[in-house]
């Protein structure tokens, strides 16, 4: 899937939700949360000129929402095989964030630094390749990301899933 963004400021994105039920729940946890990511082009939080659009392009026969709402509905999983190409070399020294959230107090994210899988001959290439990185999906956990302004990310991923 390949994420622009297009405005002048970094943007977070949930991959999946978990338990929140829409973004303004978990803005309230995550403030840094700008959008849940969809299919095609599609406005962040905020009303008239402060929601910034944004696009996220699937490859192949699947859909960023067919992907969401698989882990929504009780399977579990990870990624566990990531390859990052962008036009950003700033976007390598990004993380992917998860965490089980509890409806009673923010809890800590646990981080992925893409920059420990960047070596020298990669960033030359505009691409990180990142094995064994773990990131879980299921219905509980939110995963997020980060695009810097004005630049794109196209992220393919190994996914391991399974069902309870």
């Amino acid at each position: 899937m390949t994420v622009k963004n297009d405005t002048a400021e970094d943007l977070t994105f949930a991959l999946v939700k978990g338990t929140f039920p829409d973004l303004g729940e978990i803005k309230k946890k995550y403030a840094d949360v700008k959008a849940i990511l969809a299919d095609g082009d599609f406005f962040t939080v905020g009303e008239g000129d402060a929601a910034k659009k944004a696009s996220c392009k699937v490859s192949g026969k699947t859909s960023v929402k067919h992907l969401q709402e698989f882990f929504a509905h009780g399977f579990e999983g990870e990624i566990t095989n990531l390859e990052m190409i962008s036009n950003e070399k700033g976007n390598f020294q990004e993380e992917i964030q998860a965490v089980i959230p509890s409806p009673f107090e923010a809890m800590p994210a646990d981080s992925v630094p893409l920059s420990q899988y960047l070596e020298p001959s990669q960033y030359d290439q505009n691409r990180v390749i990142a094995e064994n990185i773990r990131v879980p999906l299921s219905p509980l956990a939110l995963v997020t990301f980060t695009v810097l302004a004005n630049s794109y990310v196209t992220y393919v991923l190994t996914i391991n899933s399974w069902s309870r």
